[in-house]
């Protein structure tokens, strides 16, 4: 016992008019008792006379070390953020009792009371907030945590929180809408906003021609975790409709995303503002025929000049109508009429049409019926010249080719794009 600057034994004292037993099992200090000491000295004077930890000075409990430190004083943060299998908390140091704090965390078990002998977080040293991370936890189960500060007297703890973790259920997800269709393949994808507790070991889109897919259906595989993706439909069929849905699996099982569904290009569908008269080996391009012709009209007012730069193939189309247009002295051919053409289609405007090379003009004959609205008897320019005077047209209703002057003659006009 300490009074003023003196130690004495295990005994009973009176002091001040209060009457105090100090014994060798408790060295609690009636509040008061130190009436007329400065509170410095005597933390300073308890330290040196080695009193043990869990004195109460003035209502003051407290652990002493040498030189009158303390352990540090905190609090635990309430928990947040709570899924299946982790959470947040964290706790705020206020003091660090006169010795540094070294290490800092939270601590949990499922019983009560945790200490750094449970699970446990190191954020770092010293005084002020921080922020922990509590992972590997268990769904549906209820932990204790408490905010732990470390220095040289001891390791301290904050209040007591206590949480559940919410069980774990199928992920969320969304299918994105498709694109890039062709006749044989596509794009789509989808976004997983919440894996539902638990990791999504696997996602993608999966389809087929019923509705409803699946992954027992046709599938593909990107990857794993949260967030959006992107998939590549693969080896289908021209002209058939497909349904698609995105999935995630996690260890609950698999979610589905919302079905869209789209139809593979085929010869006669309205897309791009006309009909699809022609499609590339490899599905992904072709060319698009106007739904209806755009007048009659010469092949050029410049007609006894060899302009000596048409093709005949399928893709010279674009370049022969350039080059007709600019050749010097033109002033209206049909590849103009053509030029001109803008037409709007679901809010989209398309404006990029040219008369077809022969080949070209060719293919839309081949599959006039798919199209429509040609006139029989007729026959329809191609941009592709013979001769200095002379251009070649098709008959579509014999199909025969014929040499017509460019001007004057007068054949039909059907434009043209690439998708």
């Amino acid at each position: 016992m300490l009074i003023g600057s003196s130690a004495f034994a295990a005994g009973t004292f009176y002091f001040g008019g209060k009457k105090q037993t100090l014994s060798s099992s408790t060295d609690e200090v009636q509040a008061g008792y130190y009436d007329h000491q400065f509170l410095s000295a005597v933390i300073a004077g308890l330290a040196s006379a080695n009193i043990k930890s869990g004195t109460t000075l003035f209502g003051i409990t407290g652990t002493y070390g040498a030189g009158g430190m303390l352990q540090p004083t905190l609090t635990t943060t309430a928990v947040s953020s709570i899924a299946a299998s982790t959470a947040s908390s964290g706790g705020n140091i206020s003091t660090d009792g006169g010795s540094p704090v070294t290490a800092r965390g939270v601590c949990w078990n499922t019983t009560g009371s945790p200490t750094t002998a449970d699970s446990k977080t190191t954020n770092g040293s010293g005084t002020g907030s921080f922020i922990s991370s509590l992972t590997g936890l268990t769904a549906v189960n209820t932990y204790y945590v408490r905010a732990y500060a470390a220095n040289s007297v001891g390791t301290a703890y904050g209040n007591e929180v206590s949480f559940t973790t919410v069980a774990v259920e199928l992920a969320t997800l969304t299918t994105t809408a498709v694109t890039n269709i062709t006749t044989m393949a596509a794009s789509s994808g989808g976004d997983i906003s919440s894996d539902g507790g638990a990791s999504v070991t696997a996602r993608g889109v999966c389809w087929n021609t019923t509705g409803s897919p699946t992954t027992a259906d046709s599938k593909t595989t990107n990857g794993s975790g949260t967030g959006s993706f992107i998939s590549s439909l693969t080896g289908l069929t021209a002209g058939t409709t497909y349904y698609v849905r995105s999935y995630a699996t996690n260890i609950v099982g698999t979610a589905y995303g919302d079905q869209v569904s789209f139809t593979t290009f085929f010869i006669g569908q309205r897309y791009g503002g006309g009909f699809i008269f022609y499609v590339e080996g490899n599905g992904l391009h072709g060319l698009i025929a106007a739904a209806s012709d755009e007048s009659t009209g010469d092949w050029s007012n410049v007609n006894s000049t060899l302009l000596g730069t048409t093709g005949t193939a399928i893709g010279s189309g674009e370049s022969n109508t350039y080059a007709i247009i600019h050749q010097l002295g033109h002033t209206a051919s049909a590849a103009k009429i053509c030029d001109s053409y803008v037409t709007v289609e679901g809010g989209v405007t398309y404006d990029d049409w040219f008369l077809p090379s022969k080949d070209e003009l060719n293919s839309m004959y081949v599959n006039q019926a798919e199209i429509g609205g040609f006139q029989p008897g007729t026959d329809y320019w191609s941009s592709s010249e013979n001769n200095a005077t002379t251009a070649w047209s098709k008959q579509f209703t014999t199909g025969d080719w014929d040499l017509n002057l460019k001007s004057p003659a007068g054949g039909r006009i059907r434009a043209v794009r690439k998708f």
